[in-house]
């Protein structure tokens, strides 16, 4: 009769360390999630000679809008050839930003690497408009994203204060 009380104990203890442990497993691996997104630095700013549209850098009267482009310090690779309107605009390397000014209106900006597909992405600026791409490596492929504002005044405020 105790054997039998106890098998059951037993069962429900099972369970319960069972579910502990993947209750744990759930917790590291949003951990890790977590750390490699936010886990943001300071970029350092595109050599000069890495930079092919120098009239893009200063603004303008016209070219208002302020594009920074960030290539994070993960991506693989070497240099990252970015377009801007189907124009050479700079080669980006891992843990590198640059900021270009830009007129008002609609834009196509474009990462091209040796070995992987193109990526493209569509901007509509405004005037006065602030805004940081990143370039980000999905498994050798890349994409171009808007980043989060939040994101986008601390990588700002960093970038800047290399630069200037």
């Amino acid at each position: 009769m105790a054997r039998r009380r106890q098998e059951p104990q037993l069962e429900i203890r099972k369970e319960i360390a069972l579910r502990n442990l993947l209750l744990a497993l759930a917790c590291v691996s949003l951990v890790s999630c977590a750390q490699h997104q936010t886990g943001r630095v300071a970029h350092a700013p595109v050599p000069p000679d890495r930079r092919f549209d120098s009239t893009l850098l200063k603004p303008s009267a016209r070219r208002n809008c302020a594009l920074t482009i960030v290539r994070e310090p993960g991506v693989r690779g070497s240099g990252l050839n970015m377009y801007l309107d189907g124009n050479e605009l700079a080669r980006i390397a891992a843990g590198e930003a640059v900021t270009v000014y830009l007129r008002p209106g609609r834009h196509l900006l474009a990462a091209r690497p040796l070995f992987s597909r193109v990526a493209v992405h569509r901007l509509f600026l405004e005037k006065g408009d602030k805004v940081t791409v990143r370039v980000i490596d999905r498994n050798g492929n890349f994409e171009l994203r808007t980043a989060d504002r939040a994101w986008l005044n601390s990588i700002g405020k960093a970038y800047h204060s290399l630069v200037h």
